[in-house]
């Protein structure tokens, strides 16, 4: 198979191995930062109700004194 050609698995073959067609690895590249930034996301979202969960956990606290 030559550069640009489509193997068995149809994954499309780059001149040079570890560079697949420039297109393809460059879409794979933003799926997987996109993947990143959701899971930075999630993190921050639970960090965020943690505090949450903690300030309420005081105001309940403070009250039944």
């Amino acid at each position: 198979l030559k550069g640009g050609e489509i193997d068995r698995q149809g994954n499309r073959v780059g001149e040079i191995e570890g560079r697949k067609g420039l297109k393809e690895s460059m879409g794979e590249r933003r799926k997987e930062r996109v993947e990143e930034r959701r899971k930075c996301e999630k993190r921050e979202k639970m960090k965020e109700k943690k505090e949450g969960q903690k300030i309420k956990r005081r105001r309940r606290k403070k009250m039944r004194r």
